[in-house]
């Protein structure tokens, strides 16, 4: 081969081998770079991971309250619905005692009715006498 032919090649493939070598160096500091950057979004991941942890604590906690409260709530409901109950009952027991009293208080007024008129005419009778011995001068008693 020709001299000249062999020094064109071998500059064509130094150059060649330099580019390599460069391409090399560059692709050893961009994996590099990738490698920091991916330890890092790892670093960034274990945060995140951790900061889930703490949110599905905070959840089991709210979950735990929410379900705590229903329970609370429920028991409340059960003894409001006891104290309607008793209002109800002591509602018809005072219904039945008014009822009761009515008729009580009907017949007392019946059986003092009568006594009490014999008693109104026993006193106009006495009043009477006693005006008309009044009115004759003499002591009315």
């Amino acid at each position: 081969m020709d001299q000249e032919l062999i020094s064109y090649f071998e500059a064509h493939f130094r150059e060649s081998s330099q580019q390599i070598a460069a391409f090399r160096e560059e692709t050893k500091n961009r994996f590099e770079q990738m490698g920091g950057e991916i330890k890092h979004m790892g670093g960034r991941i274990d945060e995140m991971g951790g900061r889930i942890t703490q949110m599905e604590t905070r959840l089991d906690r709210v979950e735990e309250g929410v379900r705590h409260n229903g329970v609370q709530i429920e028991g409340l409901r059960d003894q409001v619905q006891l104290v309607a109950e008793g209002y109800s009952g002591i509602e018809e027991r005072l219904q039945t005692l008014r009822v009761d009293m009515e008729a009580g208080f009907k017949e007392v007024r019946a059986s003092v009715r009568l006594p009490f008129e014999h008693l109104d005419g026993r006193l106009r009778v006495l009043e009477d006498l006693s005006r008309v011995r009044g009115n004759l001068g003499e002591n009315p008693l």
